[in-house]
């Protein structure tokens, strides 16, 4: 029956500890980093409602409060879906973009035990400028045999990237074929046919929720010509370029030349192996899961008949999300009065920015979170350091416990006890406490080094809350025969709490002190422990 007792208020004890965990808030799908967002009015001049849904997954909890905030500082609660937490805004029509182009978004999740936030998301406005996209068609001109690339000459500032499709004479090119590669939006002709003569080659942007279909506006005639007469040195059509890329991003470095009938790629001036990499395209260089190790100086050769070569040299370089290398096991427990820091250390490229939120606050303090003052009970909570650089967010949550420090126990053992002069007298120490005590020994009470020739060993040890310490103590000093006190003294951001223990030192066997000073009862006064005095015959 005890032993059921015990484990029903084991089960309620766990039950309650998993149940006040899972109030402890935490963000499972902040808002994405970059949001495109499309105004409500499309190229026709159609009106379409494109809502913004900006997402805010957390941990569902019972008191769980989800709120909004963004740069602009307006109130979003309206706004808010109480069912998931999320942020629906209206559409957004064209012409009233400017005020919140850029604007900032975050979430927060409160509980009682705490409050987080998330990372920002930003609205960016899809932009493309139709009128700068269209144009007569041209005519391109290739020889038979070589490479050709037909550019869709999308605006640079497009934002998101485009999505294009090319057709030829109208049918839709089922990308790749034998024939045809696209190459970041370029359509690239392996090897120019006859047959390809006066084709009629046009792209189309597909991922602006609205198709920009205007046949005419990037159609390409290709001109087929005879092969060439003579040989000549390779001719760049498209050229490597200097590239920055996220690590875990695919990176293609183009290249495309004509007359060219290979093409050979080199790193930092050693040829690329293509194990992680391989050739794309016409002759470009493919690097699907680009990796730190990937940067450096890379070079394109275009190989020509008769040795005819030619090279374009770009730079790669590989940015590295950040990743918070310290570890928090459990909480941190901070005590009533005393300051406390945390720790956060991160790795990436750029180096990232540390920053420090307490509850949610908006308040930063680097890389070395100190909390100075006293702390209070209020300080408890949800405390979240962010590593931030171009290539993403790392993210640490510690929650904070604050607690009184107590000191319950200290015990000295045995409290009375003899030894001769020269032999060594074995006390054992224990005390608990929170946080754990740290024990400082004393005799009569002066401070002892626990170095000291009179003390050759001495143990520490820490088991939970409650630590031991065994001392081995000599006295090699005959005028230090007589009665001493012993102090054992526990001590952490609570105070102290002493223990003593006497000793009576024989200089010769059979002969004791047996009268206890004023200084051995000041000092069992001055400790705040009971003193004990024993009267033991004198031998003559």
């Amino acid at each position: 029956m005890v032993l059921q007792a015990y484990m029903v208020l084991w089960t309620m004890a766990a039950t309650m500890l998993v149940a006040r965990d899972a109030l402890v808030p935490k963000i499972t799908e902040p808002p994405l980093p970059l949001q495109y967002v499309y105004t409500n009015k499309d190229v026709d001049g159609k009106k379409v409602d494109f809502d913004i849904t900006l997402k805010c997954g957390a941990v569902s909890n019972p008191d769980e409060i989800r709120e909004w905030k963004r740069t602009t500082g307006s109130d979003l609660s309206a706004f808010v879906n109480p069912a998931d937490g999320s942020l629906k805004l209206p559409g957004i029509f064209e012409g009233t973009s400017a005020s919140v182009e850029g604007t900032e978004y975050w979430c927060y999740a409160t509980t009682s035990i705490g409050k987080v936030r998330s990372t920002n998301g930003t609205l960016v406005f899809a932009s493309f400028d139709v009128s700068k996209w269209k144009r007569a068609p041209t005519t391109l001109s290739a020889y038979k045999g070589e490479s050709a690339v037909i550019s869709c000459h999308f605006p640079p500032n497009a934002m998101p990237p485009p999505i294009v499709e090319w057709t030829v004479d109208e049918t839709v090119i089922d990308l790749p074929t034998i024939s045809y590669t696209a190459v970041l939006g370029d359509l690239e002709i392996k090897k120019a046919r006859r047959s390809m003569d006066g084709k009629k080659y046009t792209c189309r942007i597909v991922n602006y929720r609205v198709t920009f279909s205007l046949p005419s506006s990037r159609t390409t005639i290709l001109q087929v010509n005879d092969i060439r007469g003579t040989s000549i040195p390779p001719q760049f059509i498209k050229e490597p370029q200097d590239t920055v890329a996220n690590e875990e991003d695919e990176v293609i470095l183009e290249c495309a030349a004509a007359p060219a009938i290979n093409y050979a790629w080199y790193r930092n001036g050693e040829s690329v192996t293509f194990t992680t990499s391989q050739l794309f395209g016409i002759g470009s260089l493919k690097i699907p899961n680009v990796k730190a190790s990937d940067g450096g100086v890379y070079y394109c050769q275009a190989i020509g008949m008769h040795s005819n070569n030619a090279s374009r040299t770009a730079n790669l370089t590989v940015h590295v999300r950040p990743t918070i290398t310290t570890v928090y096991d459990g909480n941190y427990i901070a005590y009533s009065g005393s300051p406390f820091s945390l720790n956060c250390v991160a790795t990436g490229f750029p180096t990232p920015e540390i920053k420090w939120l307490a509850n949610g606050s908006d308040n930063t303090y680097g890389g070395h979170l100190q909390v100075t003052k006293a702390v209070k009970y209020e300080d408890s909570g949800m405390y979240q350091c962010f590593a931030i650089n171009s290539a993403g967010t790392d993210e640490l949550v510690v929650r904070v416990i604050v607690r009184d420090p107590k000191i319950y126990s200290v015990s000295l053992q045995p409290r009375n006890l003899s030894t001769l002069y020269g032999e060594v007298a074995n006390l054992d120490c224990h005390t608990s406490g929170d946080p754990t005590p740290h024990i400082e020994w004393k005799l009569d009470g002066v401070p002892l080094a626990l170095d000291a020739v009179n003390i050759p060993h001495s143990g520490d040890e820490e088991i939970n809350s409650t630590r031991r310490s065994s001392l081995s103590y000599r006295i090699l000093d005959k005028e230090l025969g007589g009665v001493h006190v012993l102090t054992c003294t526990a001590v952490n951001v609570r105070g102290f709490k002493e223990s003593n223990s006497w000793i009576t030192v024989e200089v010769e066997a059979g002969i004791k002190t047996v009268q206890p000073t004023v200084a051995h009862y000041l000092t069992g006064f001055l400790t705040r422990n009971l003193v004990e005095f024993t009267c033991l015959p004198v031998q003559r």
